[in-house]
């Protein structure tokens, strides 16, 4: 998830909630599309954050009309750390045709990404994870199912997450299913959504200022040295 600057750690429910819910906004506008398009290439580095913190969905290299997709290949130079923690298992079959499920299956371990603040498969070797993901292997939720006694909704989203990455893509939700479900957690939230808006922007400027500050200091050592 990129922004100006970037979000370190989760954000806070709210926002966390309202991102989740425009993302899956964004793809129901794609998958509404006659024929749909498919983006084909969700993760957080493709989420562009507004000056609001509004999620904005963005490079669509991959993307394909649902009625011109035979077969996607991944060029092996693609930062795979990345990509490939997202793709849905049939991705990894030899025949693979992409179709709206491919998306939310890749949406569910973005959710994911953005409740935990963390990469899915961080410390797993590329061949592991393209082997694991087809066998049925998620990321954990044991830490988010600790908070979802005290984050009001967030049973309901890891619910959602687990019914979109499925290893079965016909019972995977539509689109339109994820925009009703996070519209619902969204609006639990959205009496503090200001607030936790200017928390994040507060701590983002602060971080901005001080890699400047540093960056100054590095300056006056160079001259100073030299």
């Amino acid at each position: 998830m990129q922004h100006k600057k970037t979000l370190q750690g989760r954000p806070p429910w709210p926002l966390a909630f309202r991102l989740t819910h425009q993302i899956a906004l964004g793809i129901n506008f794609l998958h509404s599309l006659s024929p749909a398009l498919l983006h084909l290439d969700l993760k957080p580095s493709n989420v562009l954050l507004d000056s609001n913190l509004n999620a904005k969905l963005t490079d669509f290299g991959l993307a394909r009309f649902s009625n011109s997709v035979t077969r996607v290949t991944k060029k092996d130079s693609e930062e795979e750390g990345g990509t490939l923690s997202y793709m849905p298992p049939e991705a990894f079959d030899i025949s693979y045709n992409p179709t709206r499920a491919s998306d939310i299956y890749s949406y569910a371990i973005l959710v994911w990404s953005i409740v935990t603040g963390k990469q899915p498969y961080a410390n797993a070797r590329s061949t592991i994870v393209r082997f694991r993901i087809p066998e049925g292997d998620r990321p954990p939720l044991d830490e988010i199912r600790r908070q979802a006694a005290v984050v009001a909704g967030l049973t309901s989203l890891i619910d959602l997450m687990q019914e979109c990455w499925d290893s079965k893509p016909n019972q995977r939700p539509s689109s339109r299913k994820c925009t009703t479900v996070t519209e619902e957690l969204h609006k639990m939230h959205k009496h503090t959504i200001h607030d936790a808006v200017h928390e994040v922007l507060k701590k983002l400027d602060k971080n901005e200022e001080e890699r400047i500050a540093e960056q100054i200091t590095r300056l006056s050592i160079t001259e100073t040295s030299g």
